[in-house]
């Protein structure tokens, strides 16, 4: 399967540290295929909003991530 991701926007959107997600505490080749569309479309739209990847993962336990910021 190909996955196009749209091109990300820099306004309203945290800019990730190498690897890291640009929308949530994960990196971005920890993202299944679910989790890669859905924050490519959180960054494009400029939305907040919570994660979709595999909730109580380490990262979100450590970050002290919250899902509805």
């Amino acid at each position: 399967m190909i996955i196009e991701l749209a091109p990300l926007r820099s306004a309203g959107v945290r800019k990730p540290d190498g690897g890291a997600c640009p929308v949530c505490p994960h990196e971005s080749n920890s993202h299944d295929a679910i989790a890669s569309r859905f924050c490519a479309a959180t960054a494009a739209g400029e939305l907040h909003r919570g994660c979709a990847c595999a909730a109580g993962s380490l990262e979100t336990e450590k970050e002290g991530w919250n899902h509805d910021q």
